[in-house]
Protein backbone atom coordinates (compact mmCIF):
# COMPACT_ATOMS: atom_id res chain seq x y z
CA UNK A 1 0.00 0.00 0.00
CA UNK A 2 3.35 2.22 1.08
CA UNK A 3 4.34 1.62 -2.66
CA UNK A 4 1.26 2.38 -3.91
CA UNK A 5 0.93 6.13 -2.62
CA UNK A 6 4.06 7.18 -3.35
CA UNK A 7 3.55 5.92 -7.38
CA UNK A 8 0.35 7.93 -7.29
CA UNK A 9 1.95 10.89 -5.42
CA UNK A 10 5.09 10.15 -8.35
CA UNK A 11 2.91 10.37 -11.10
CA UNK A 12 0.54 13.08 -10.17
CA UNK A 13 3.58 15.36 -9.44
CA UNK A 14 4.70 14.56 -13.01
CA UNK A 15 1.67 15.54 -15.05
CA UNK A 16 1.73 18.83 -12.93
CA UNK A 17 4.99 19.46 -14.08
CA UNK A 18 4.06 18.31 -17.65
CA UNK A 19 0.95 20.56 -17.68
CA UNK A 20 3.20 23.45 -16.54
CA UNK A 21 5.53 23.49 -19.14
CA UNK A 22 2.81 22.83 -22.05
CA UNK A 23 1.24 26.03 -20.64
CA UNK A 24 4.60 27.59 -20.65
CA UNK A 25 5.41 26.56 -24.21
CA UNK A 26 1.83 27.84 -25.38
CA UNK A 27 2.70 31.42 -23.59
CA UNK A 28 5.73 31.47 -25.34
CA UNK A 29 4.94 30.13 -28.37
CA UNK A 30 1.83 32.66 -28.50
CA UNK A 31 4.51 36.00 -27.07
CA UNK A 32 6.48 34.82 -30.11
CA UNK A 33 3.89 34.82 -32.47
CA UNK A 34 3.07 38.41 -32.27
CA UNK A 35 6.25 39.00 -32.68
CA UNK A 36 6.21 37.39 -36.29
CA UNK A 37 2.60 38.81 -36.72
CA UNK A 38 1.69 35.59 -38.70
CA UNK A 39 2.99 32.00 -39.79
CA UNK A 40 2.98 33.07 -43.17
CA UNK A 41 6.14 35.36 -42.02
CA UNK A 42 7.79 32.78 -40.71
CA UNK A 43 7.26 29.99 -43.83
CA UNK A 44 7.82 32.68 -46.17
CA UNK A 45 11.19 34.26 -44.38
CA UNK A 46 13.19 33.83 -47.28
CA UNK A 47 10.75 36.14 -49.30
CA UNK A 48 10.11 38.62 -46.49
CA UNK A 49 12.32 42.38 -46.94
CA UNK A 50 15.58 42.33 -45.46
CA UNK A 51 14.15 45.56 -43.56
CA UNK A 52 11.37 43.19 -42.11
CA UNK A 53 13.35 40.35 -41.41
CA UNK A 54 15.69 43.08 -39.18
CA UNK A 55 12.70 44.26 -37.36
CA UNK A 56 11.23 40.74 -36.61
CA UNK A 57 14.65 39.42 -35.66
CA UNK A 58 15.30 42.57 -33.59
CA UNK A 59 11.89 41.99 -31.27
CA UNK A 60 12.60 38.40 -31.32
CA UNK A 61 15.88 38.50 -29.78
CA UNK A 62 14.95 41.45 -27.67
CA UNK A 63 11.94 38.62 -26.43
CA UNK A 64 13.81 36.02 -26.26
CA UNK A 65 16.38 37.59 -23.93
CA UNK A 66 13.76 39.17 -21.89
CA UNK A 67 11.79 35.60 -20.96
CA UNK A 68 15.46 33.67 -20.68
CA UNK A 69 16.61 36.77 -18.16
CA UNK A 70 12.97 36.35 -16.28
CA UNK A 71 13.23 32.65 -16.11
CA UNK A 72 10.43 32.21 -18.37
CA UNK A 73 12.73 30.32 -21.57
CA UNK A 74 14.28 27.66 -19.70
CA UNK A 75 16.68 25.26 -21.25
CA UNK A 76 14.31 22.36 -22.37
CA UNK A 77 12.18 25.16 -24.36
CA UNK A 78 15.21 26.85 -26.16
CA UNK A 79 14.33 23.01 -28.23
CA UNK A 80 10.73 23.87 -29.10
CA UNK A 81 11.58 27.33 -29.97
CA UNK A 82 13.73 25.93 -32.47
CA UNK A 83 11.08 23.29 -33.72
CA UNK A 84 8.10 25.72 -33.44
CA UNK A 85 9.85 28.21 -35.59
CA UNK A 86 12.27 25.49 -37.71
CA UNK A 87 15.65 26.07 -38.62
CA UNK A 88 15.42 28.93 -40.42
CA UNK A 89 14.99 31.54 -37.54
CA UNK A 90 16.34 29.03 -34.41
CA UNK A 91 19.64 29.46 -34.96
CA UNK A 92 19.35 32.80 -33.22
CA UNK A 93 18.39 30.92 -29.83
CA UNK A 94 21.22 30.05 -27.31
Amino acid sequence: MKLDKKIKKKLLETKEQKDKLIIEQEIVRSRFMMIFESEDNIKNWDSLSEEKKFKISCKFLQEKNYQKKNGIIKEQLTDNIKSIFSSNIGGGID
